[in-house]
């Protein structure tokens, strides 16, 4: 059955369909529905993928480029956040399996090489929304992709902004996922966390990014997932690491800082 509150496309604009409550039209004239709004969707996420490739791939005026990651920034924003996004979601994942360019490669390249620190972090943001629609491609960042993010964090190169974008997309690829979170341990994930936490360098916005997430790594991700005996053992692996760095005490009013602000909300 289709909704008659469909899920965004990406150039807003609006076919017939969708100004009728098609919930009372006949089930065959709703499978149409359907399937024209599936056929929809795919057309306006080839546009988009066709237009940041072309972004990514040529020499495009940074202004330009940089309205284009906003764009995506905001079809991405559009798909996660709206409830009946399920379809435009399975035809985003769908486009980019089927994407002519190597889109996460290319990005995180992007995010690495370019001159021009707003578009690293912006290629950092689209990444992680690109992580948050399509669970697997956190996958793909088990290895040599894991070992270049948490680099960065250590990279004095690396502007704290730009820091604090890796920190996030980080964290969205091992919050599900407890192969990459062992990945990111046995990378020494958490002793570069220590250390930023530790360090006379690390800003104050950065300083609340590292806190936050060894807060919620702590408190939510390594307890949470289908095996217990597995949750238990990261969780208590990854206590006694950060203790051993930052010490048992700076531990635990970091927690307790982020368990009163879940309070607060």
């Amino acid at each position: 059955m289709v909704d008659d509150h469909l899920p965004p496309t990406v150039d807003k604009s609006e076919p017939f369909w969708r100004h009728f409550n098609t919930q009372e039209w006949e089930p065959e004239w709703q499978t149409l529905v359907g399937v024209l709004e599936r056929e929809h969707i795919s057309v306006d996420w080839k546009r988009a993928f066709n237009r940041l490739g072309h972004c990514v791939t040529t020499e495009m005026g940074m202004m330009a480029m940089l309205s284009v990651y906003r764009d995506w920034l905001g079809y991405l924003y559009d798909v996660h956040y709206d409830k009946n996004g399920e379809l435009s979601s399975e035809v985003f994942s769908e486009t980019l399996q089927g994407c002519s360019w190597d889109v996460i490669k290319t990005l995180l390249g992007r995010s690495l090489t370019s001159a021009d620190d707003r578009e690293k972090r912006l290629c950092l943001c689209v990444l992680r929304g690109i992580c948050l629609i399509v669970p697997s491609v956190r996958e793909t960042f088990v290895g040599e992709r894991m070992e270049t993010l948490l680099k960065r964090l250590s990279d004095e190169n690396e502007t704290q902004e730009t820091k604090v974008e890796v920190l996030e997309l980080t964290l969205v690829v091992i919050a599900d996922s407890k192969t990459c979170q062992r990945d990111f341990m046995r990378r020494n994930g958490l002793g570069i966390l220590s250390e930023m936490y530790s360090s006379a360098q690390t800003g104050d916005v950065l300083m609340e990014e590292v806190k936050t997430f060894i807060g919620v790594l702590i408190r939510h991700v390594l307890p949470s997932g289908n095996s217990q005996a597995l949750s238990k053992a990261l969780t208590e692996e990854a206590r006694e690491t950060i203790e051993e760095h930052i010490g048992a005490d700076a531990l635990t009013s970091l927690i307790e800082s982020l368990e009163s602000l879940d309070v607060g909300q």
